[in-house]
C-alpha cells in the first residue's frame, strides 16, 4: 500500500493547514481531493530533483536552477512551492514516509481492527524497503554535511504528524484520549530523528540491501515494544 502523507507550502515555505471538506477528516479531504493532484505532482518533481542533486553533488554543487531544469519547471514554479533547495529536499521526507497506506484503500482503514499503536506500527513496517533505506542513510548523510538542512526536517514533522493522527482517528476512531495518541505519534517522530541525526544507526552492521530493510525493521518493532511495555530497565 502506499498512502501519501503530503505536505502544502505556501510561497515562503511555511506550513499552510487545511481545514476539513464536508466534515471528512483533513487527511481524508486530502487525499482525495483529485484537482490538487497536479500541485502535488509539481511538488514531488522538484523535491525529487532537488534530492537527486544533493545527494549526488552535496549542496553547495548546484542551485535552484539546476533543480528546475532537472524537473522539467521554471524558477517561478519552484518558488510557488519551496523556499530554497533545503525545503524541498526535507519534503521527500514526507514522499517517502508517507507510502504506508493508499487513499484508495481509506475504506480497509475504516474497518481497522487493532489500537493506534498497532496501526502505526503497521504503517511503519509496510513501508519499509531499500528505497525507504536508501533515502534514508542519503538524508543522514546530508544532515552531518549540510546543517542549514536540519530545521526544514525537523519542520516535516509539523504536518507529518498531523497527517498521521488523521489517519489514526478514522482507523482507530477514539480508542485512547487525544493525549496519550499525541505523544505516541511525536514519539514515533522522535524516533525517526533519532536515526537521521545518527543517534542510533539500524545500519551499522549491514552491508546488503536485504540487511538493511530487516534492520530497519528490527529497529520498529523494538521501538514499538517499548511504547507498549514502557520506558523502564532494559532486561
Amino acid at each position: 500500500m502506499g498512502m501519501e502523507i503530503l505536505r502544502n507550502s505556501r510561497h515562503d515555505g511555511s506550513m499552510q493547514q487545511t481545514s476539513a471538506r464536508d466534515g471528512q477528516p483533513r487527511f481524508v479531504a486530502e487525499a482525495v481531493g483529485g484537482r490538487d493532484e497536479k500541485r502535488r505532482a509539481t511538488s514531488r518533481g522538484l523535491a525529487d530533483a532537488a534530492f537527486r542533486l544533493a545527494s549526488e553533488r552535496g549542496f553547495d554543487g548546484f542551485v535552484v536552477e539546476d533543480v528546475t531544469a532537472l524537473a522539467g519547471y521554471s524558477r517561478r514554479t519552484f518558488a510557488n512551492h519551496y523556499s530554497c533547495k533545503e525545503d524541498a529536499v526535507a519534503s521527500v521526507l514526507l514522499n517517502k514516509a508517507g507510502a504506508a497506506v493508499d487513499a484508495s484503500d481509506l475504506s480497509a482503514l475504516a474497518t481497522f481492527q487493532g489500537t493506534d499503536i498497532d496501526l502505526l506500527e503497521l504503517l511503519l513496517l509496510s513501508a519499509v524497503d531499500t528505497q525507504l533505506c536508501d533515502y534514508m542513510i542519503s538524508l543522514r548523510h546530508l544532515l552531518r554535511t549540510h546543517e542549514p538542512l536540519l530545521p526544514y526536517v525537523l519542520a516535516v514533522g509539523v504536518p507529518m504528524t498531523e497527517r498521521v493522527g488523521d489517519v489514526i482517528a478514522l482507523a482507530v476512531g477514539p480508542s485512547r484520549d487525544p493525549l496519550t495518541t499525541s505523544l505516541l505519534i511525536h514519539a514515533t517522530w522522535g524516533a525517526v530523528i533519532a536515526v537521521l541525526r545518527g543517534v542510533y544507526d539500524p545500519w551499522a552492521d549491514t552491508t546488503t540491501d536485504d540487511e538493511r530493510v530487516e534492520a530497519l525493521r528490527a529497529y520498529w518493532v523494538t521501538t514499538f515494544d517499548r511504547f507498549r511495555t514502557g520506558f523502564g530497565p532494559v532486561a
